[in-house]
């Protein structure tokens, strides 16, 4: 499906390397930075190939993702325009999430922008990296066009939705800002096209909530391998189990309240698991910048640092306040606290 003149072209790649792709703009270029470096930290020793799919992204920004790609052995970032003209004027309309911009429907491109690759694994820029990639990218696609997690967020909390575009409570819908993409499969089977026709299409007009993500489910149900959840966390999933990250590979921090910009949070669960991003921020920010020049950031950690233990510390009383026979446990455990403070 020829439908974008591609800028900005680069030659096949070595087949040894583990292919990444990835679409943002110019105002995702933070959070997008603290994914690749998070993913460089965790996996030293792979040869990775980062394709960033964009629309006129900076010479600025992208010399810094070219500088930090350029900090790590065997990593690099390849950078590929395209004329998103016709994805505009299609799918402009359909953005009813702000937080989300045009740059998430170029997922949709990604098998005919990169004609010479047959598999790679797209992550959205709010993604992060906590472990080794290697059984995501070695999981066998023979017969399905992607693979990755369920959304049980989605599953438990968005069933009318989920009615409303088709899904009975025995289908699995599946998340969207982490795919395995088998782009051999996705261009034998015209995928893209189908993408576009169901997203501008009248069949689910006003009806795709979750937009692209919807759009995906919708087109390849029964094509989608399923992956296990500890693969790919979003913060439901953090908090049904008991806030553990042991093996867990990545992790979303999808919605609208994004880490980068929410620095404090507002419940005691919060704390947990914003932490995790709140350390690979502030480890690219002691990557990128000198010394001398970190100690406004010190400063403010420990402000935030103060207020996550006051929320922790208000949490806890209100449970001594709330529960019998339990509240010399909880009084030690405030006074642990305060103790480490």
């Amino acid at each position: 499906m020829e439908m974008f003149c591609e800028r900005e072209g680069h030659g096949p790649m070595a087949t040894s390397a583990i292919n990444i792709a990835m679409c943002f703009d110019d105002g995702y270029i933070f959070p997008s930075r603290v994914a690749l470096y998070s993913l460089f930290r965790n996996n030293p020793h792979h040869k990775i190939d980062i394709y960033v799919i964009h629309a006129g992204l900076s010479s600025n920004n992208q010399q810094e993702l070219h500088d930090l790609a350029g900090r790590f052995k065997n990593k690099r970032v390849i950078f590929k325009e395209i004329d998103d003209k016709e994805i505009r004027e299609q799918f402009s309309k359909t953005l009813v999430l702000e937080y989300i911009s045009i740059a998430t429907y170029y997922r949709y491109v990604i098998a005919d922008i990169l004609p010479y690759i047959d598999k790679v694994l797209y992550i959205d820029g709010d993604v992060l990296f906590n472990g080794d990639i290697t059984p995501i990218w070695q999981t066998s696609l023979d017969g399905y066009v992607y693979a990755t997690v369920r959304d049980n967020w989605m599953m438990n909390s968005q069933k009318d939705h989920l009615r409303g575009i088709g899904f009975s409570k025995n289908d699995t819908f599946f998340i969207a800002g982490l795919l395995l993409m088998n782009l051999k499969q996705i261009r034998k089977e015209n995928i893209t096209k189908q993408l576009f026709d169901i997203t501008s299409g009248d069949e689910y007009k006003d009806r795709l909530k979750f937009q692209d993500q919807d759009a995906l489910n919708i087109v390849c149900r029964g094509k989608i391998k399923e992956l296990p959840i500890k693969y790919h966390y979003i913060s439901y999933d953090f908090y049904k189990d008991s806030h553990n990250f042991s093996g867990v590979i990545s992790a979303h921090y999808a919605g609208a309240v994004k880490p980068w910009k929410n620095r404090e949070v507002n419940s005691k669960l919060d704390v947990y698991f914003l932490q995790l991003y709140n350390d690979y921020m502030d480890g690219l920010a002691r990557l990128v910048s000198k010394t001398d020049e970190f100690e406004w950031r010190d400063l403010y950690e420990d402000s935030v640092k103060q207020r996550h233990s006051i929320l922790s510390l208000q949490y806890d009383l209100m449970v001594a306040r709330s529960t019998r026979g339990a509240i010399r446990n909880i009084l030690t455990n405030v006074k642990v606290k305060i103790v480490r403070r």
